[in-house]
C-alpha cells in the first residue's frame, strides 16, 4: 500500500492523468437518466477509458433501471483510466430536476473527476483540421489540448462510428499510443465497411477523411495489407467532386507499391494522379509528401540516384514535423547511399539523430531499414548487422547482404525463400544468397533475380552490391536478362 501510494503521489506530479472531454448526443424527446448515463457509457467504451467488463456489466444494470442508479453509475464510472468531461447534448432541455440528479451522481464517483457540461456540443474543430488536410495544425491541436482532448459520441451509425474511430485513431497516433491507435483504426475500417458508399449524414468529405486517416494509423500500426484496403476504398469512393481525396489516395497507395517493391504499379498510380487536382495548400504538404517517396523510390529502380536525392530535397523541410518521418528518413538514406553523396548522408543521418517524433511501429522498421542500407551501402566494409525485429522484414533481407559478406568462404547463407513476402524483400534475399553461393547455383540464382527484378521494376536492390558482386553477377546470368540494372559503381 505505501509503494502504491507514493508511485501515485509521484505521478500525479509528473505525469498528470488524461482528461476525457466526451460529448453525448442523447437524442430528442424526453431522455431518461438511464439514456443519458449508458450514453455516455459507451462513448467512454469507445474511447478505450472504460473497460469492457464495467461497461457491459453497467450498462445492464442501467437499462434495467436498478433502484440504485446512483451506486450503479458510481461504481461503474470508479474504474475508468481517466478523469473525464461528459458534455450532454439533447435536441430538448433536460429538465432541472433531471440535469441537478445526473449531476449528483456525477459528483458521486470516488477515485476520478467527473464534471456535466449541459451546453457542450461536439468538437468539430479537428474533423475540420483534418478533413481540409491541415495536418500540422490538427497535430497542434491534439497537442495543445495537453492532457484534455475531445472524442465526440453520437449514435451508433456506421459511418458516424468509422468517423469518431478514425479521429480517436489521430489522437493516439499523435500521442504515440501504437495499440490504442491501431485499434481505433481497424475500429474505424470496420465501421466504413460497414456502410460503404453511404456517408449519410456525415458527408462524402468526412467520410474520406476517416478512410485516409484510417489508413495512415493502419500503415504506422505496420499493417499495411488493412492500410492498402483504406486507401483502395478512398481511391473507389472519391468521385469527381472529391478529386483531391483520389490524388491522396492514388499517392498513398503507389508508396505502398513503391515500399514493397512493386515499382510499375507504382508508376502506374503515379501516372493517375491529376496535378490540377490538388490543392494548392497541399502541394509539397505532409498530404503530398508519399507522391514525392513514391517517384523517388521509382527513379532509384532505374538507376537515377540523383533524381531520387532531389526529388526528395523538395520535401525536406517536413522532415522535423512529418508523422511519416521515419519513411522519409529511409528513403532519403536510400537515395543519398545510392547517390553515394556523402555529405547528404552525413546530413540526414545527423538530422535523423537529433529528430524526437513519435516512433510507432512502421516508424522503427524504416529506422531500422535505413540503418541497414547505410551498412551495406559501405560495402566490403560494413559491419555485422543484427537481426532486427520480427516486422523489419526489409531490414533483416538488406542485413542479410552485410552477414553474406562476413562468412567464411564456402559458407552459405541459407534459403532465399525464408521471407518473400514482397518483391522488395525477395530480390533482396535473392542478392545475399547469390553473395555466398556455390558457383554451380550462381546462373539459376542470377536468372531468378532478374525474373523477379524485371517482373516488378524493382532493380534499385542491386546497386547494393559491390563492385565485384555486382560483376559476378552479371556473368553468372543469361546475357541481357539484367537490362534493368544499374551499371557496376554507377
Amino acid at each position: 500500500m505505501g509503494e502504491t501510494g507514493d508511485m501515485e503521489s509521484r505521478g500525479a506530479a509528473s505525469a498528470p492523468r488524461s482528461r476525457w472531454q466526451i460529448s453525448v448526443s442523447v437524442g430528442g424527446g424526453a431522455p431518461s437518466r438511464a439514456v443519458v448515463w449508458v450514453s455516455a457509457l459507451g462513448a467512454l467504451h469507445r474511447a478505450g477509458v472504460l473497460p469492457d467488463a464495467a461497461f457491459y456489466s453497467g450498462c445492464v444494470d442501467l437499462v434495467a433501471e436498478s433502484p440504485n442508479l446512483r451506486v450503479v453509475v458510481a461504481r461503474t464510472l470508479a474504474q475508468l483510466r481517466d478523469d473525464v468531461m461528459i458534455g450532454v447534448v439533447s435536441d430538448q432541455p433536460l429538465v432541472p430536476a433531471l440535469r441537478e440528479t445526473i449531476d449528483a451522481d456525477a459528483r458521486a464517483v470516488h477515485g476520478r473527476t467527473v464534471r456535466l457540461d449541459f451546453a457542450r456540443e461536439p468538437d468539430n474543430d479537428l474533423a475540420h483540421l483534418l478533413t481540409e488536410g491541415d495536418i500540422d495544425a490538427a497535430t497542434a491541436l491534439v497537442l495543445r489540448a495537453g492532457p484534455s482532448f475531445a472524442i465526440p459520441a453520437r449514435p451508433l451509425d456506421p459511418a458516424q462510428a468509422g468517423v469518431d474511430e478514425a479521429l480517436a485513431s489521430f489522437i493516439w497516433r499523435v500521442r504515440g499510443e501504437a495499440r490504442r491507435m491501431a485499434d481505433s483504426a481497424r475500429a474505424a475500417a470496420e465501421h466504413l465497411e460497414a456502410a460503404p458508399g453511404r456517408p449519410g449524414a456525415i458527408g462524402a468529405e468526412l467520410r474520406a477523411m476517416a478512410l485516409d486517416q484510417t489508413g495512415v494509423s493502419l500503415f504506422l500500426a505496420a499493417d499495411l495489407a488493412a492500410a492498402r484496403r483504406a486507401f483502395e476504398s478512398l481511391a473507389a469512393a472519391a468521385g469527381s467532386a472529391q478529386a483531391k481525396w483520389r490524388n491522396r489516395a492514388l499517392a498513398m497507395l503507389a508508396f505502398l507499391d513503391g515500399l514493397e517493391g512493386r515499382i510499375e504499379s507504382a508508376e502506374a498510380r503515379l501516372d493517375d494522379i491529376r496535378d490540377g487536382d490538388w490543392p494548392l495548400d497541399w502541394v509539397r504538404a505532409p498530404m503530398t509528401a508519399p507522391e514525392y517517396m513514391a517517384r523517388a523510390l521509382a527513379l532509384l529502380s532505374y538507376g537515377d540516384a540523383v533524381a531520387a536525392l532531389e526529388e526528395m530535397r523538395l520535401i525536406e523541410h517536413l522532415f522535423a514535423g512529418y508523422e511519416l518521418w521515419g519513411s522519409l528518413h529511409a528513403v532519403r538514406i536510400a537515395a543519398a547511399t545510392h547517390a553515394r553523396d556523402d555529405a547528404e548522408l552525413a546530413r540526414f543521418q545527423a538530422e535523423f539523430e537529433r529528430h524526437r517524433g513519435v516512433r510507432l511501429p512502421r516508424t522503427r522498421i524504416s529506422i531500422d531499414l535505413a540503418d541497414a542500407i547505410r551498412a551495406a551501402g559501405r560495402r566490403i566494409d560494413a559491419p555485422l548487422l543484427p537481426e532486427y525485429a520480427p516486422g523489419s522484414a526489409e531490414a533483416n533481407a538488406v542485413a542479410a547482404i552485410v552477414r553474406a559478406r562476413a562468412l567464411a568462404p564456402g559458407q552459405q547463407l541459407g534459403s532465399a525463400r525464408a521471407d518473400a513476402s514482397t518483391p522488395l524483400v525477395h530480390v533482396i534475399r535473392l542478392l545475399a544468397v547469390f553473395v555466398t553461393a556455390a558457383d554451380a547455383e550462381r546462373a539459376a540464382l542470377a536468372d531468378e533475380i532478374a525474373a523477379v527484378a524485371d517482373a516488378y521494376g524493382i532493380w534499385a536492390p542491386l546497386d547494393l552490391l559491390a563492385p565485384a558482386e555486382m560483376a559476378s553477377l552479371r556473368l553468372a546470368a543469361h546475357p541481357g536478362r539484367l537490362r534493368g540494372a544499374a551499371a557496376p559503381g554507377s
